[in-house]
């Protein structure tokens, strides 16, 4: 087993302009390090893991299980780590919504038609595939338009909906 984390090793609030950098630092399970690459801190964490996962699978296959923080958790990144036979272990992240809205349990995904059903029973339908690899659904603004529950929905000056979520499932 190996552990993939971020350590940050500056802090950028406020939008202020600083020089920043993160290690990404593979460690086996006795805190040992196998590898370590550091990227600037305007790289995303999934292109710095690419060559950081290579190297330690080269050099130490032995490894079958990768326990990851938060932020290589992605569609891309589970990929490749499934892929290549091993396992995925993270952080629990629960599904976000903001306060007054409708719960993400309430939009249900319909396999046959790929797309998903909102709380009103409209469909939302499959729009693209941003570059995380989320599948991005939309809603038709005229259906949105005169929605009763349209405040509970979205606040877009056109009336659309939309949301993500990976291969068929919503988040």
């Amino acid at each position: 087993m190996f552990l993939l984390q971020i350590r940050n090793a500056a802090y950028s609030g406020e939008h202020k302009k600083v020089f920043a950098y993160e290690a990404h630092t593979a460690c086996d399970k006795h805190n040992f390090i196998l590898g370590v690459h550091v990227t600037p801190g305007n790289i995303h964490d999934s292109v710095a893991f690419d060559s950081l996962y290579d190297d330690i699978c080269q050099h130490y296959p032995e490894h079958k299980i990768v326990a990851a923080d938060s932020a290589y958790k992605n569609p891309w990144i589970c990929k490749r780590i499934f892929e290549s036979g091993r396992v995925l272990t993270s952080a629990y992240t629960r599904p976000k919504t903001k306060d007054g809205n409708h719960p993400w349990y309430m939009y249900v995904y319909d396999e046959y038609f790929d797309d998903v059903i909102c709380p009103e029973y409209k469909a939302l339908h499959y729009s693209t595939t941003n570059r995380d690899g989320y599948r991005e659904y939309k809603s038709r603004s005229y259906l949105c338009a005169d929605c009763p529950t349209k405040a509970m929905c979205t606040q877009n000056a056109k009336c659309e909906k939309t949301l993500q979520g990976i291969s068929g499932s919503v988040l």
